[in-house]
């Protein structure tokens, strides 16, 4: 999608809409841990306690020191976004661009050369603390906030992640569909790969304005 194509989506507008109006109560970190200065220093690590505290709630198994010595390594290399309220954070995800970490794992029939263009979302957290409610606010504006960022200045087309299976409905509501089965043997788990082009993921964030008055009053009460 060109520039002048993605400036004129109406669901461009309309996240742009979303993001303005809930950053009195929001406040959206872009972390290059590959030109890391001191105050994203200071946010990558609030990232890396956030991700731990999560794990320890969530997936143990991402604790094991082989995970985070490769979660470390990839994290040099993409981006990483994080959404804080006033008193915690709140949400973070990792970004990057191909070699994906999911093409080290087991997976037949997919060709990634079909998704040269697309960043893979990796090591999406969230505060164990969430309700469901709040959780896929808060997800749907993590996601909202990333693509358009990467989509506007980075060229992406679209992108790609895995979830466990029963998570795959979730994931759908922000325009990732579910496709193939993937193993990973190290961690003896199967996911669901899921993958979303620029306009479902779009899309999906034009309906989350509607609901503004809504959501600011479920968020007004979380970030209290």
């Amino acid at each position: 999608m060109s520039e002048v194509c993605l400036q004129s989506h109406t669901a461009v507008k309309s996240t742009l809409k979303m993001i303005d109006s809930f950053s009195d109560i929001l406040n959206i970190n872009i972390i290059d841990p590959s030109t890391i200065d001191s105050t994203q220093a200071e946010n990558y690590k609030k990232v890396w306690h956030h991700r731990e505290h999560y794990y320890k709630a969530k997936a143990p198994h991402l604790l094991q020191p082989s995970e985070r010595k490769l979660e470390a390594s990839l994290d040099r290399r993409g981006i990483i976004f994080a959404i804080s309220s006033p008193t915690q954070m709140l949400a973070s995800l990792r970004l990057i661009q191909r070699p994906f970490e999911i093409e080290g794992y087991e997976y037949k029939n997919i060709d990634f050369d079909n998704f040269k263009d697309y960043w893979e979302i990796g090591r999406l957290v969230t505060t164990p603390e969430l309700d469901h409610i709040a959780l896929a606010i808060i997800v749907q504006y993590l996601l909202c906030s990333a693509g358009l960022e990467l989509f506007s200045s980075k060229g992406c087309k679209g992108l790609v992640g895995i979830c466990k299976p029963v998570n795959a409905k979730f994931f759908s509501k922000f325009g990732m569909a579910e496709s193939q089965d993937i193993y990973c043997e190290n961690r003896d788990l199967n996911y669901k790969m899921l993958h979303g082009d620029i306009n479902d993921i779009l899309n999906s964030t034009a309906k989350i304005i509607k609901f503004e008055s809504r959501i600011r009053s479920r968020l007004t009460y979380l970030v209290d």
